[in-house]
Parts: C-alpha cells; structure tokens; sequence
C-alpha cells in the first residue's frame, strides 16, 4: 500500500473480513443469514474476530509513547521554536504556564499536530515534536541537568495532553467504524454482502 497509503486501513480490514467469512462454520457461527439475529451473531465475531484483531484503532490515534518520547527528547535538547522562525503563535504564549488544560490542549492541537489531514498509516497522526518541545519549555521551563523541571515531569505532562488528544481520535474512530460497519446492518445492507457469498 505503499502507492496509497490513505487506503491500508480499508485494505486491511476488508483481507480480514475475507478471512472471517471462509471461517465462519470452524468459528460455530451462522454460515446461512436467515435472521437479524444471525446477523448479529456475526457482527459480535467482527468486533472481536477482525477489528480486534487488525487493531483498526491505530489507524485513527496517536501513539502515546512515541510521541511522549519524541517530545521529551527534543526538550532534553533544547530544541525549541523561535518567534524568528514564522509560527503564528498567539501573543500570550508566555501564560501557556498559567493557562487552564484546556487552553493547553488547544494550542497543541493548533500548532502542533501532524498528520490530521487524512487517514493513512498506522499512527499517522503525531505530535511535532519541536512544537511539544516549545510546550514544554513554556509550561515547565527549560530542561536543565541539576535543576528545574526533570524529565519524569515533562513526560508526565506531556502524556496528559496526548491521552486528552486521543479521546477525541477514538471518538472519531467509534464513530466511524460504528456508522461504516455496523449502526447500519440488517439483511440487505452492504455488511450483509459478504456473508451471503462466504464459503460454505
């Protein structure tokens, strides 16, 4: 999927659900649809037999971990933005410190998410690590080796930000694999599709 990487997620998911509907009988679920009931017997395998699996939610989310630790490390750094360098940034940048969560998430999620445009890859979507680091250095003050703020204290902070950036991916994900997959089944639906064509 190198050539279209917006598509992997699909893909992905659409090999999986081939690979279910030719287990479906191994698996003791319905290889006939007679019923909605059956219909949603099979729906419960998808959630756990293929979403589950493939893990369609990295898809949407950020990848707390990585980004926690890119952001540090270019605190660690000091790498940092400058006004000199064209950033838009808000003229009370400086109160970031005093600002409430809220306001805080809402300057990185302005300036500094990547990868928001479509969805692509797994973990796409990423913090700039730069931008964190600029974050970082106003909220918490620059890193230095025997005092001030360490570095246990800037991943804290700034896996507090990404966990709050995340609830709104994974709502875009619930939503959307609940809207796409299965809001909508019932006999006759695109859902249904597959299933009445699995190998018996």
């Amino acid at each position: 999927m190198s050539t279209a990487p917006w598509l992997e997620s699909a893909f992905v998911l659409d090999s999986k659900l081939l690979e279910l509907s030719g287990r479906l009988a191994e698996l003791g679920l319905p290889t006939e649809i007679k019923s909605n009931d059956d219909l949603m017997v099979i729906m419960e395998a998808i959630k756990k037999e293929v979403v589950a699996k493939i893990r369609l939610w990295e898809f949407y989310v950020l990848d707390v971990d990585y980004n926690a630790e890119a952001a540090v490390n270019a605190w660690l750094n000091k790498e940092t933005y400058t006004p000199e360098e064209g950033l838009d940034f808000p003229g009370d940048i400086g109160e970031l410190a005093a600002a409430s969560l809220e306001k805080q998430v809402e300057f990185v999620t302005k300036f500094g998410q990547r990868g928001t445009d479509r969805l692509g890859e797994r973990f796409r979507r990423k913090i700039d690590p730069k931008l964190a680091s600029s974050f970082l250095s106003y909220t918490l003050g620059g890193y230095e080796s025997n005092n001030g703020p360490d570095k246990a204290a800037a991943k804290a902070k700034i896996v507090q930000l990404l966990d709050i950036l995340n609830v709104e991916f994974y709502k875009e994900y619930d939503a959307e694999v609940d809207e796409k997959y299965f809001s909508s089944c019932s006999i006759g639906s695109n859902m249904y599709d597959w299933m009445i064509m699995a190998p018996s």
